[in-house]
Protein backbone atom coordinates (compact mmCIF):
# COMPACT_ATOMS: atom_id res chain seq x y z
CA UNK A 1 0.00 0.00 0.00
CA UNK A 2 2.76 2.15 0.59
CA UNK A 3 4.33 2.15 -2.33
CA UNK A 4 1.16 2.36 -4.48
CA UNK A 5 0.94 5.85 -2.80
CA UNK A 6 3.84 6.79 -3.37
CA UNK A 7 3.90 5.76 -6.38
CA UNK A 8 -0.02 7.82 -7.26
CA UNK A 9 2.11 10.78 -5.80
CA UNK A 10 4.96 10.70 -7.44
CA UNK A 11 2.66 10.15 -10.44
CA UNK A 12 0.83 13.52 -9.72
CA UNK A 13 4.04 15.49 -8.83
CA UNK A 14 5.53 14.60 -12.13
CA UNK A 15 2.42 15.39 -14.17
CA UNK A 16 1.83 18.73 -12.40
CA UNK A 17 5.71 19.90 -13.24
CA UNK A 18 4.86 18.55 -16.99
CA UNK A 19 1.81 20.30 -17.16
CA UNK A 20 3.24 23.90 -16.28
CA UNK A 21 6.23 23.14 -18.25
CA UNK A 22 4.31 22.28 -21.15
CA UNK A 23 0.06 24.13 -20.85
CA UNK A 24 -0.51 24.27 -24.14
CA UNK A 25 0.50 20.13 -24.68
CA UNK A 26 -2.24 18.72 -22.36
CA UNK A 27 -1.28 15.36 -24.01
CA UNK A 28 2.26 15.08 -22.79
CA UNK A 29 0.92 16.08 -18.97
CA UNK A 30 -1.53 13.25 -19.19
CA UNK A 31 1.21 10.68 -21.22
CA UNK A 32 3.60 11.33 -18.83
CA UNK A 33 1.54 11.16 -15.50
CA UNK A 34 0.30 7.61 -17.06
CA UNK A 35 3.71 6.47 -17.51
CA UNK A 36 4.96 7.20 -14.13
CA UNK A 37 1.94 5.57 -12.42
CA UNK A 38 2.64 2.58 -14.59
CA UNK A 39 6.02 2.51 -13.74
CA UNK A 40 5.27 2.94 -10.10
CA UNK A 41 2.61 0.46 -9.92
CA UNK A 42 4.43 -1.98 -11.79
CA UNK A 43 7.24 -1.83 -8.56
CA UNK A 44 5.10 -1.89 -5.91
CA UNK A 45 3.35 -5.16 -7.21
CA UNK A 46 7.22 -7.16 -7.01
CA UNK A 47 9.08 -7.95 -3.94
CA UNK A 48 12.94 -9.13 -4.73
CA UNK A 49 14.22 -11.35 -1.38
CA UNK A 50 17.81 -11.25 -1.41
CA UNK A 51 20.13 -14.20 -0.55
CA UNK A 52 20.22 -15.34 3.53
CA UNK A 53 17.00 -13.67 4.08
CA UNK A 54 13.09 -14.19 4.57
CA UNK A 55 10.15 -12.17 3.40
CA UNK A 56 7.04 -11.07 5.67
CA UNK A 57 3.98 -10.44 3.87
CA UNK A 58 2.09 -8.01 5.61
CA UNK A 59 -1.57 -7.04 4.50
CA UNK A 60 -3.08 -3.35 5.29
CA UNK A 61 -5.94 -5.12 5.34
CA UNK A 62 -5.74 -8.49 6.57
CA UNK A 63 -2.44 -8.25 8.96
CA UNK A 64 0.54 -10.82 8.84
CA UNK A 65 0.27 -13.46 6.58
CA UNK A 66 0.74 -17.18 7.31
CA UNK A 67 3.34 -17.83 4.44
CA UNK A 68 6.55 -16.17 3.58
CA UNK A 69 8.58 -15.49 0.52
CA UNK A 70 11.94 -17.08 0.14
CA UNK A 71 15.03 -15.45 -1.74
CA UNK A 72 14.31 -14.58 -5.55
CA UNK A 73 11.36 -12.20 -7.01
CA UNK A 74 7.91 -12.29 -6.00
CA UNK A 75 4.82 -10.60 -7.16
CA UNK A 76 2.42 -9.31 -4.62
CA UNK A 77 -0.77 -7.10 -4.38
CA UNK A 78 0.05 -3.58 -4.06
CA UNK A 79 -1.83 -3.12 -0.64
CA UNK A 80 1.22 -5.56 0.83
CA UNK A 81 4.06 -4.92 2.04
CA UNK A 82 7.17 -7.27 2.59
CA UNK A 83 9.83 -6.89 5.06
CA UNK A 84 13.05 -8.66 4.81
CA UNK A 85 14.63 -10.49 7.69
CA UNK A 86 17.86 -11.61 7.69
CA UNK A 87 18.71 -15.56 8.30
CA UNK A 88 22.23 -15.61 8.59
CA UNK A 89 23.74 -16.98 11.32
CA UNK A 90 24.81 -14.45 14.37
CA UNK A 91 27.91 -14.88 16.91
CA UNK A 92 27.18 -13.55 20.36
CA UNK A 93 28.95 -13.54 23.41
CA UNK A 94 27.66 -12.64 26.86
CA UNK A 95 30.25 -11.52 29.60
CA UNK A 96 29.57 -11.38 33.26
CA UNK A 97 26.28 -13.22 33.50
CA UNK A 98 25.74 -14.35 36.83
CA UNK A 99 24.58 -17.36 38.07
CA UNK A 100 24.08 -18.82 41.66
CA UNK A 101 24.45 -22.67 42.48
CA UNK A 102 23.14 -25.17 45.23
CA UNK A 103 25.26 -24.62 47.49
CA UNK A 104 24.53 -20.63 47.26
CA UNK A 105 27.49 -20.16 45.55
CA UNK A 106 27.82 -17.47 42.56
CA UNK A 107 29.67 -18.22 39.54
CA UNK A 108 30.49 -15.52 36.49
CA UNK A 109 30.13 -16.80 33.21
CA UNK A 110 31.03 -15.92 29.93
CA UNK A 111 29.13 -17.85 27.18
CA UNK A 112 28.96 -17.60 23.43
CA UNK A 113 26.39 -18.60 21.40
CA UNK A 114 25.86 -19.39 17.76
CA UNK A 115 22.04 -18.24 16.41
CA UNK A 116 19.98 -17.33 13.33
CA UNK A 117 16.49 -16.54 12.93
CA UNK A 118 14.47 -19.43 11.59
CA UNK A 119 13.69 -19.87 8.06
CA UNK A 120 10.52 -21.87 8.53
CA UNK A 121 9.64 -20.21 11.82
CA UNK A 122 10.24 -16.66 11.13
CA UNK A 123 6.44 -15.41 11.68
CA UNK A 124 7.12 -15.61 15.13
CA UNK A 125 10.19 -13.50 15.15
CA UNK A 126 9.12 -10.61 12.72
CA UNK A 127 5.72 -10.71 15.28
CA UNK A 128 7.82 -10.34 18.67
CA UNK A 129 11.15 -8.34 17.12
CA UNK A 130 9.27 -6.69 13.88
CA UNK A 131 12.56 -6.45 11.71
CA UNK A 132 14.96 -5.91 14.46
CA UNK A 133 18.08 -7.81 13.62
CA UNK A 134 19.47 -10.39 16.27
CA UNK A 135 22.06 -7.77 17.40
CA UNK A 136 19.93 -5.26 18.54
CA UNK A 137 17.86 -7.69 21.02
CA UNK A 138 20.89 -8.89 22.92
CA UNK A 139 19.28 -7.77 26.19
CA UNK A 140 16.36 -10.14 25.68
CA UNK A 141 18.65 -12.61 24.43
CA UNK A 142 20.97 -12.24 27.43
CA UNK A 143 17.93 -12.48 29.76
CA UNK A 144 16.92 -15.65 28.48
CA UNK A 145 20.19 -17.23 28.86
CA UNK A 146 20.65 -16.30 32.36
CA UNK A 147 17.19 -17.48 33.09
CA UNK A 148 18.10 -21.18 31.31
CA UNK A 149 21.54 -21.14 32.83
CA UNK A 150 20.88 -20.57 36.40
CA UNK A 151 17.89 -22.62 36.53
CA UNK A 152 20.54 -25.66 35.77
CA UNK A 153 23.32 -24.26 37.73
CA UNK A 154 21.38 -24.11 41.14
CA UNK A 155 20.56 -28.21 40.46
CA UNK A 156 24.27 -28.95 41.41
CA UNK A 157 26.62 -27.20 43.47
CA UNK A 158 29.90 -24.95 42.91
CA UNK A 159 32.29 -28.11 42.65
CA UNK A 160 30.53 -29.59 40.11
CA UNK A 161 29.82 -26.85 37.76
CA UNK A 162 33.16 -25.75 37.69
CA UNK A 163 34.24 -29.60 37.70
CA UNK A 164 32.87 -32.93 36.51
CA UNK A 165 29.38 -31.44 35.53
CA UNK A 166 30.39 -28.70 33.21
CA UNK A 167 29.75 -30.28 30.42
CA UNK A 168 26.69 -32.03 31.57
CA UNK A 169 25.25 -28.07 32.30
CA UNK A 170 26.29 -27.06 28.87
CA UNK A 171 24.23 -29.76 27.49
CA UNK A 172 21.37 -29.17 29.62
CA UNK A 173 21.31 -25.47 28.80
CA UNK A 174 22.06 -26.08 25.17
CA UNK A 175 18.69 -28.13 25.10
CA UNK A 176 16.77 -25.70 27.24
CA UNK A 177 17.67 -22.29 24.72
CA UNK A 178 16.84 -24.65 21.97
CA UNK A 179 13.30 -25.11 22.87
CA UNK A 180 12.96 -21.66 24.37
CA UNK A 181 14.52 -19.55 21.39
CA UNK A 182 12.22 -21.36 18.83
CA UNK A 183 8.71 -20.10 20.52
CA UNK A 184 10.31 -16.77 19.31
CA UNK A 185 11.31 -18.08 15.99
CA UNK A 186 15.40 -18.18 16.65
CA UNK A 187 17.65 -21.05 16.04
CA UNK A 188 20.30 -21.89 18.48
CA UNK A 189 23.44 -23.90 17.11
CA UNK A 190 25.60 -23.73 19.44
CA UNK A 191 26.80 -22.61 23.16
CA UNK A 192 29.99 -22.84 24.36
CA UNK A 193 30.61 -22.19 27.80
CA UNK A 194 33.79 -19.95 27.51
CA UNK A 195 34.57 -19.19 31.05
CA UNK A 196 33.59 -19.48 34.38
CA UNK A 197 35.18 -17.42 37.84
CA UNK A 198 33.52 -18.75 41.04
CA UNK A 199 36.39 -16.56 43.34
CA UNK A 200 40.28 -17.76 43.94
CA UNK A 201 39.19 -19.21 47.02
CA UNK A 202 36.89 -22.15 45.70
CA UNK A 203 39.49 -22.31 42.17
CA UNK A 204 42.09 -23.12 44.43
CA UNK A 205 40.47 -25.47 46.74
CA UNK A 206 38.98 -26.89 43.06
CA UNK A 207 42.83 -27.59 41.77
CA UNK A 208 43.64 -28.89 45.11
CA UNK A 209 41.07 -31.62 45.22
CA UNK A 210 41.78 -32.67 41.79
CA UNK A 211 45.35 -32.81 42.36
CA UNK A 212 44.01 -35.49 45.45
CA UNK A 213 41.72 -37.29 43.17
CA UNK A 214 44.18 -37.64 40.65
CA UNK A 215 47.03 -39.22 43.66
CA UNK A 216 44.48 -41.60 44.43
CA UNK A 217 43.73 -42.65 41.01
CA UNK A 218 47.52 -43.40 40.42
CA UNK A 219 47.52 -44.79 44.16
CA UNK A 220 44.49 -47.29 43.04
CA UNK A 221 46.70 -47.86 39.08
CA UNK A 222 50.07 -49.08 40.80
CA UNK A 223 47.59 -51.34 43.47
CA UNK A 224 45.77 -53.01 40.58
CA UNK A 225 49.02 -53.43 38.40
CA UNK A 226 51.16 -54.91 41.76
CA UNK A 227 48.16 -56.97 42.10
CA UNK A 228 47.92 -58.23 38.35
CA UNK A 229 51.78 -59.61 38.50
CA UNK A 230 51.30 -60.99 41.83
CA UNK A 231 49.00 -62.98 40.17
CA UNK A 232 51.10 -63.34 37.34
CA UNK A 233 53.72 -64.55 39.50
CA UNK A 234 51.15 -67.09 41.15
CA UNK A 235 50.05 -68.13 38.09
CA UNK A 236 53.70 -69.11 36.61
CA UNK A 237 54.68 -70.45 40.18
CA UNK A 238 51.56 -72.33 39.67
CA UNK A 239 52.21 -73.81 36.16
CA UNK A 240 56.13 -74.86 36.94
CA UNK A 241 55.04 -76.83 39.81
CA UNK A 242 52.54 -78.53 38.11
CA UNK A 243 54.81 -79.10 35.48
CA UNK A 244 57.41 -80.44 37.73
CA UNK A 245 54.58 -83.30 39.29
CA UNK A 246 53.71 -83.93 35.52
CA UNK A 247 57.54 -84.92 35.10
CA UNK A 248 57.96 -86.61 38.68
CA UNK A 249 54.76 -88.43 37.59
CA UNK A 250 56.46 -89.27 34.40
CA UNK A 251 59.11 -90.60 35.78
CA UNK A 252 57.96 -92.79 38.08
CA UNK A 253 55.37 -94.28 35.59
CA UNK A 254 58.61 -95.22 33.47
CA UNK A 255 60.61 -96.51 36.65
CA UNK A 256 57.10 -98.51 37.28
CA UNK A 257 57.18 -99.60 34.00
CA UNK A 258 60.91 -100.58 34.09
CA UNK A 259 59.99 -102.75 37.08
CA UNK A 260 56.98 -104.48 35.53
CA UNK A 261 59.15 -105.63 32.66
CA UNK A 262 62.06 -106.77 35.23
CA UNK A 263 59.62 -108.74 37.26
CA UNK A 264 57.87 -110.44 34.18
CA UNK A 265 61.44 -111.56 32.49
CA UNK A 266 64.67 -111.67 34.43
CA UNK A 267 66.78 -112.22 31.82
CA UNK A 268 66.67 -108.63 30.32
CA UNK A 269 68.74 -107.82 32.92
CA UNK A 270 71.63 -109.75 31.82
CA UNK A 271 71.10 -108.96 28.11
CA UNK A 272 71.01 -105.45 29.13
CA UNK A 273 74.05 -106.35 30.70
CA UNK A 274 75.86 -107.73 27.69
CA UNK A 275 75.14 -104.87 25.39
CA UNK A 276 76.44 -102.34 27.65
CA UNK A 277 80.11 -104.98 28.22
CA UNK A 278 82.61 -103.46 26.39
CA UNK A 279 84.46 -107.09 25.82
CA UNK A 280 87.05 -106.64 28.74
CA UNK A 281 87.26 -109.17 31.58
CA UNK A 282 86.31 -107.80 35.27
CA UNK A 283 89.42 -107.06 37.80
CA UNK A 284 87.73 -107.99 40.23
CA UNK A 285 85.10 -111.08 41.37
CA UNK A 286 83.49 -112.00 44.75
CA UNK A 287 83.98 -115.44 45.18
CA UNK A 288 81.01 -117.85 47.01
CA UNK A 289 83.03 -117.01 50.63
CA UNK A 290 82.34 -113.17 49.96
CA UNK A 291 85.84 -112.84 49.15
CA UNK A 292 87.04 -110.14 46.63
CA UNK A 293 89.78 -111.52 44.36
CA UNK A 294 92.15 -109.39 41.94
CA UNK A 295 91.70 -111.04 38.69
CA UNK A 296 94.78 -108.90 37.09
CA UNK A 297 97.04 -111.21 39.40
CA UNK A 298 96.16 -114.23 37.53
CA UNK A 299 97.70 -112.91 34.17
Amino acid sequence: MVQFLIALGSALIISIAVFFATRQHKGATFASFLLVFIIGIGASLVAIVPANHVGIVYSEFGGTKDYTYQEGIHFKAPWESVYKISTEVTGVTFEGITVQTKDSQFVDTKLQVQLAVDANNAIAYFKKHRTKGLEDIQSILEATITRELETESTRINVMELLGDKRSELVIAVNKRLKEEFMLDGIRLDRVVLVDTDAGTAIEESIAREASAKKDAETALHLQAKAEAEGEARKVAAKAEAEAKILEAQGEAEALRLVAEALAKNPALIEMKWIEKWNGEVPRVSTGDSGMILDLSSLE
